[in-house]
């Protein structure tokens, strides 16, 4: 699905009044199905799902001289769409395009899900500031910039302190450890001397065999 722009300029100059939404009919392993024409259902609701009320003049308005508003055999349908109606008017809200198949027209044991596109925020034009407001703005960048910068090389050198500091615990704790072991390894020191065995009761005289006295 192509969805329509995050923000959209209803009435802005040398600008399309339109914007273009496709959509394609898959299967539940997500291949494109040919062969079958869908009619399509459109409404404009807000991006909560709840219903647009209490207004006149229509919320969005279909391109007709564009397109037929239905998915072609090739799978894939095409639609132009112009919202009428300012997000600053409805508190704020965004709006969402609802896209289903017109169930009138389905093959018996046709059933196709419907879509919903991304969020929109309708305005009319775009803000357009004066010179000096945007030379105050970038003047407020650069200096903004400058500052980050700054605080980067403050944040970079507490840094290397750090890692200083890091280092020198290690060497202190393998001193310290070291210390320990040596403490362990005096306590533990003790003269060993080899163990004499005598076996005077068993000594005796053998002679080679053949030889008597």
């Amino acid at each position: 699905m192509v969805q329509p722009p995050t923000v959209f300029y209803k009435d802005q100059a040398r600008q399309s009044k339109f914007f273009t939404i496709i959509v394609v009919l898959v299967d539940e392993k997500n291949k494109i199905v040919n062969g079958l024409k869908v009619p399509l259902n459109i409404k404009v609701t807000y991006d909560t799902g709840e219903e647009i009320t209490g207004v006149y003049n229509p919320v969005f308005i279909l391109n007709p001289k564009a397109c037929e508003y239905e998915i072609g055999e090739d799978g894939f349908g095409e639609l132009l769409i112009r919202l009428n109606h300012v997000s600053k008017n409805h508190n704020g809200k965004k709006f969402v395009v609802q896209i289903e198949a017109d169930k009138r027209y389905l093959q018996h044991g046709v059933c196709v899900k419907h879509a919903t596109s991304h969020p929109t925020t309708v305005m009319s034009t775009k803000t357009i500031m004066s010179k000096n407001k945007r030379g105050n703005r970038e003047g407020r960048s650069e200096r903004k910039a400058v500052e980050y910068q700054a605080l980067a090389k403050v944040f970079q050198a507490l840094r290397q302190e750090n890692q200083v500091l890091i280092d020198e615990n290690r060497a202190l704790r393998k001193l310290v450890d070291k210390n320990r072991e040596l403490e362990t390894n005096q306590n533990n020191i003790q003269l060993n001397f080899p163990e004499l065995k005598t076996n005077q009761n068993n000594v005796q005289l053998n002679f080679p065999p053949g030889f008597d006295i």
